[in-house]
């Protein structure tokens, strides 16, 4: 017998959102590529993960305790499973 997990490869991207000067945590993150958004919230120390993110530029933006501000995410061509995109610079809106 053979079963079909009809399993899809998946990009993802980690990185941390940084503004002042300092990690953002518990930040809402939203993307918007292609007329659809992704959403997330950062972790504790600005920790960001986000999963089926296509190669490009990509612009961003954030609400932290009501402050809001926009990032640009460069995501490359690549063949790695997961990108480590570093520290997202988010300034103000």
């Amino acid at each position: 017998m053979v079963v079909d997990f009809e399993a899809r490869p998946v990009r993802a991207l980690a990185a941390r959102l940084m503004g002042s000067g300092q990690a953002m945590p518990r930040a809402r993150v939203r993307l918007r590529i292609s007329g659809r958004e992704l959403q997330a919230e950062t972790g504790l120390h600005g920790e960001l993960y986000l999963e089926g993110v296509p190669p490009g530029r990509h612009a961003g933006q954030s609400e932290d305790g009501g402050l809001r501000c926009r990032f640009e995410l460069t995501v490359p061509v690549q063949s790695e499973v997961l990108f480590d995109a570093g520290d997202l610079w988010c300034g103000p809106s």
